[in-house]
């Protein structure tokens, strides 16, 4: 992970219950979360199919493509500005599907110890 640009995107599940108006706000609130890290580019995209095999109903609210350098330390604080906002969600019904280079990480209501184990994991494989 040394010199290349990483595009990662970043999908808000939303579960059959979720209010999908306060999903859209909460999407913003993650963007301006995002927005503060030295990452090259941020861009909503148009990612609205439902997603196969995703937890919860797979209705997509909406996506985020970041672009960063593939340093482990910057797709680290990606990953973990994307749990500390669904931790504040306090509930509310929905996922974060990330997906890398064609793998996927989703994150949703998992405590704090199994959501680092996930995130280290990824990280781990996107170091080489």
């Amino acid at each position: 992970m040394s010199g290349t640009r990483a595009r990662l995107l970043l999908r808000v599940l939303a579960d059959s219950g979720a209010d999908p108006e306060a999903a859209e706000r909460q999407l913003r609130w993650l963007w301006e979360e995002l927005a503060e890290l030295d990452v090259d580019s941020l861009s909503s995209v148009t990612a609205t199919e439902p997603v196969p095999g995703a937890k919860g109903d797979g209705q997509v609210v909406g996506a985020l493509l970041v672009t960063l350098s593939q340093s482990p330390q910057l797709l680290t604080a990606v990953l973990d500005v994307a749990g500390q906002w669904l931790g504040r969600l306090r509930g509310a019904p929905c996922t974060v599907r990330i997906e890398l280079d064609g793998d996927v990480l989703e994150l949703s209501h998992a405590s704090a110890e199994q959501q680092e184990r996930l995130v280290e994991a990824f990280v781990a494989r996107h170091a080489r």
